[in-house]
């Protein structure tokens, strides 16, 4: 006598291996919706898929997803590229979109010239001590499911992890250093937006965006899909 809903499933985080577990002769029927949980790093015991991403356990020796290799719907390598550092110019490029930065950072320059960035543009962005402080990467997907291990450690025994998140609504993939323990590690943000088969890369070098920073890493990653730039 319950209203009739239709609702569907979006396969945006998934286990590849399957679950596993006894499953009760009549089953609760309860279905809740909430935030997905960050999965990967040390707790991680089987791979998971994450959009175009794979992230394995360290040392795993078990099946995994094969990768898949994708081209671009367009090659322009005979063509030269374009090196720039106006932004209205870098704004022609495929899939550009706009980082919101601390005041005083400013575009070095960006390109669209696919040997160095594949189908799309990579952009270098200077920080207000004149120091290359960012680089983000907007390119054509052209590899999915590139296994990547969950954790790794760093000598004098930095632990790296790579865990999911959910920016904007699309898949990401995050490596950063929990503890903050170390205050030169690299974070490293991307991101798989499947309406336009892009992903969003955002490599930082200045040291106010490394170590325990990450959540201004992220901040900045988020806003390459907010306002004015394109939903």
């Amino acid at each position: 006598g319950a209203a009739t809903r239709m609702f569907g499933v979006a396969w945006m985080t998934y286990a590849f291996t399957g679950c596993r577990g006894p499953i009760a002769a009549a089953p609760p029927r309860t279905l809740r919706f909430g935030d997905l949980p960050n999965l990967g790093g040390e707790s991680l015991t089987a791979p998971i898929i994450h959009g175009s991403f794979q992230i394995v356990p360290e040392e795993w020796s078990g099946s995994i997803q094969a990768h898949q290799s994708v081209d671009p719907p367009v090659w322009n390598r005979d063509l030269p590229g374009v090196l720039t550092d106006r932004v209205a110019e870098a704004r022609q490029f495929p899939f550009w979109r706009d980082p919101d930065l601390p005041d005083g950072w400013t575009l070095g320059f960006a390109t669209n010239d696919q040997e160095a960035t594949g189908y799309g543009y990579w952009a270098v962005y200077v920080s207000p001590s004149g120091g290359v402080g960012l680089h983000i990467y907007g390119e054509y997907e052209v590899g999915h499911w590139w296994p990547y291990d969950a954790t790794w450690t760093l000598p004098p025994g930095t632990l790296g992890v790579v865990e999911t998140r959910v920016i904007a609504g699309r898949p990401a993939r995050i490596h950063y250093n929990p503890a903050g323990t170390d205050p030169y590690f690299t974070i490293k943000v991307a991101i798989y937006d499947a309406a336009t088969q892009s992903r969003y890369t955002i490599a930082p070098l200045s040291l106010t965006l490394m170590g325990a920073n990450v959540d201004a890493v992220l901040a900045i990653a988020a806003s390459l899909f907010a306002p004015p730039n394109p939903p």
